[in-house]
């Protein structure tokens, strides 16, 4: 009995570097896989940061930018016109911003995923640069 016990303990012992490479290869697989799942975890998250960028880049190109070259040249044609007529020519660019803003729509529709079309995106924004290239006064 202690001779079989005796051959049991050599074999395990003998065995011994193979049981412990597989073990050691078990522990690389499970930190490989947590490895894994984290960087799946921040490819996702980079992937949703990139769509987010892009749709306010849309946004930003096709209606921000337009706007503020709008108010730009609007400002310009009120510093120009001359002062007596500044109380009117105010309340009528106001008025005919607030109903450009009013038809807009919702800043997701603008977005890149958002309902309106690139195509008329774009429209709009070359439509509003052309109005800024014209030359215009207040009458």
């Amino acid at each position: 009995e202690i001779a079989v016990s005796l051959l049991c303990v050599s074999i395990v012992l003998i065995r011994f570097e193979d049981i412990d490479t597989v073990q050691q290869l078990e522990r690389e697989v499970k930190q490989l896989s947590k490895q894994n799942e984290e960087v799946e975890q921040q490819r996702d998250q980079m992937k949703t940061f990139w769509s987010n960028a892009q749709n306010l880049t849309e946004l930003w190109l096709y209606r921000t930018v337009p706007r503020l070259d709008l108010y730009k040249e609007l400002q310009s044609q009120l510093l120009d016109a001359p002062q007596e007529d500044f109380l009117v020519n105010i309340s009528g660019a106001n008025q005919w911003l607030e109903d450009l803003e009013g038809r807009l729509g919702s800043l997701e529709a603008w977005r890149n995923d958002g309902a309106l079309k690139p195509e008329d995106k774009k429209h709009f924004g070359r439509a509003i640069n052309k109005l800024c290239c014209q030359e215009h006064e207040f009458s």
